[in-house]
């Protein structure tokens, strides 16, 4: 098994971002803080990608800080109204 990967800092911008608040306890406005990016494949019979966004936000109506991770994998395929393919992303936010 091949495991290829590397990892990015990505500059944040200052917009505003639809999150779910977990001390508010509905989707609020946030700002990304801080984002890294790591992805890479797996190669073993065929090509695994992936790609995971390590987040910290901040909360623009309670001002809590959370972590939140944004990530995609070529295992979890999901498929839209068209019945075209894309990779669903999972978002867990922590905090």
């Amino acid at each position: 098994m091949k495991i290829t990967y590397d990892t990015n800092i990505i500059e944040c911008d200052k917009n505003k971002h639809q999150i779910n608040c977990n001390e508010c306890q509905k989707i609020t406005d946030h700002y990304v803080l801080s984002s890294i990016e790591q992805f890479g494949t797996t190669s073993v019979d065929e090509d695994i990608y992936w790609n995971c966004k390590n987040q910290t936000i901040q909360c623009v109506i309670c001002k809590n800080i959370s972590f939140r991770t944004v990530s995609i994998c070529s295992e979890r395929q999901s498929y839209d109204e068209k019945g075209e393919s894309y990779y669903s992303e999972k978002v867990e936010v922590y905090g």
